[in-house]
């Protein structure tokens, strides 16, 4: 698989996820030494993680700035949108 087929699978599943929880929001394949910072983060605050992280994976950075939350025992319908 290429790489812009991979930001393409990350960017479709982000979409449909969003969709689901009426949020949107972008997705960005993350390489390089930021991948390698992430994953050093990650195994340092959950060591049980390091045999998962050596296989082929990527790194994404998701971003979600708007969502709407529905509550309809507390009044919320329409939604109340929030932001980050």
């Amino acid at each position: 698989m290429t790489t812009a087929e991979q930001h393409a699978d990350v960017e479709a599943l982000l979409h449909r996820t969003l969709a689901a929880h009426k949020a949107r929001g972008t997705a960005v394949v993350v390489d390089g030494a930021e991948d390698e910072a992430v994953r050093q983060r990650l195994v340092a605050k959950v060591p049980e993680v390091g045999p998962f992280l050596a296989t082929p994976i990527r790194t994404v950075n998701v971003s979600v700035p708007t969502w709407r939350v529905t509550d309809i025992p507390n009044g919320w319908l329409p939604g109340k949108e929030f932001s980050a």
